[in-house]
Formats: structure tokens, sequence, C-alpha cells
């Protein structure tokens, strides 16, 4: 669960500092007036794509299981971030890799909490690990 959570917030977090960077505005080719812009909808694509992938991700749970369900998420968290620091010099280019993150993102948020209680030991009432 906490990696989820770290990835979540880093990418938040990160992504303003980035959107600031002056070579990131001269490749992508937007001013400081419209980087307001551009820094909310980069934070709110992904987690437009995050609260889309928490509800698509059931039916892959439930067919393929929590541990190919999440490499599956990681791998297309990995493509979003790839398609997001690939220097295309096209901020809608950059949308879409936030939105796949953020799908990426969404559905380890989903599993990772699920697969920790699956795997993680037995405790009765009084916190002690069952034999």
């Amino acid at each position: 669960m906490l990696v989820a959570r770290t990835n979540h917030t880093s990418t938040i977090g990160i992504i303003g500092g980035v959107l600031t960077l002056a070579s990131f505005q001269k490749d992508f080719g937007y001013t400081k007036k419209q980087a307001t812009k551009t820094q909310s909808l980069a934070v709110s694509l992904q987690q437009a794509g995050a609260f889309a992938a928490c509800l698509i991700i059931w039916p892959l749970l439930s067919k393929f299981g929590r541990k190919y369900t999440l490499a599956l998420s990681s791998f297309i968290f990995i493509v979003g971030v790839m398609i997001e620091t690939i220097n295309t010099h096209s901020v809608p280019a950059f949308y879409v890799g936030r939105v796949i993150a953020g799908l990426g993102l969404g559905s380890a948020t989903v599993i990772v909490p699920m697969y920790s209680s699956e795997v993680s030991l037995e405790r009765n009432s009084a916190g002690e690990h069952k034999s």
C-alpha cells in the first residue's frame, strides 16, 4: 500500500516543480502565463485517469488475480511516464501520458491494499500470529 501511495503522492508533488522549469517550458512551448493552466490540467488529468482506473480494474482483478493485475498496472504506469518524459515538444502528448500514468496509479491504489491483506500473516484478536 505504501508503494502505491508513495508513487501517487510523488507524481503529483514533483510535477509542480517540473512544470516551472524554464527548460520544460521551452521544450513544450508554453509561457509563464499558461503555466497555471498547464499545471492544473497535468494534475487533474492524472486524477481523472486514477479515478477511472479504480472503477475499471475490478473485472480484471476477478479474472487474472491480484499479482498479475498489479504487474499490469505497473506496466501501464511506466508507459504513461515514458510518454510524459519523451521530449515530444507536445503538451497534448504530455497530457495523454498523465492520463495513462493515472490509470496505472489508480489501479495500483485499488490492488495493493487487497494484495497486502491477502499475503499478510493472519493474527488473532490479541495481535499475535496464528499458527
